[in-house]
């Protein structure tokens, strides 16, 4: 994890990135890393998206973090993941009380289909681009 923040700060600097508006998603394992990243460095992302991974974390790190959680409906081990995610999603709410995080159900999507159907979408990138850091 330290070498992909080392990735992202040089990255914002080669490139001129606005470090306001950096957001962190993955799919599976790599929605476990979004989940574990933003974990370790809470208040570091402008919002987070992960997709079909629930995690063990600290609640009170995404107080502040705008989190849309995705995840499928076909199959067994989505169904399961999908519990817990709206369960994780439901405790940050709880704790904030600002209700910035959101579960969505990607009717349809298998395990490896969620980020097939999600990423396309205008709304979701709409989401994405009205996130900022204060």
């Amino acid at each position: 994890q330290t070498k992909l923040k080392n990735l992202i700060e040089k990255t914002c600097k080669d490139y001129k990135i606005d470090k306001k508006r950096i957001i962190l998603t993955g799919m599976s394992r790599g929605g476990y890393g979004t989940w574990s990243m933003a974990n370790r460095n809470p208040n570091y992302f402008a919002a987070i998206l992960p997709m079909s991974a629930s995690s063990g974390i600290n609640v009170k790190n995404f107080v502040n973090t705008p989190i849309w959680a995705m995840c499928g409906d076909k199959t067994s081990s989505e169904l399961s993941t999908n519990k817990n995610m709206k369960k994780l999603i439901n405790k940050i709410n709880k704790a904030s009380g600002k209700n910035l995080a959101k579960f969505e159900t990607i009717k349809g999507a298998r395990h490896g289909t969620v980020q097939q159907k999600a990423y396309p979408r205008l709304k979701l990138f709409k989401w994405m681009l009205s996130q900022k850091k204060n």
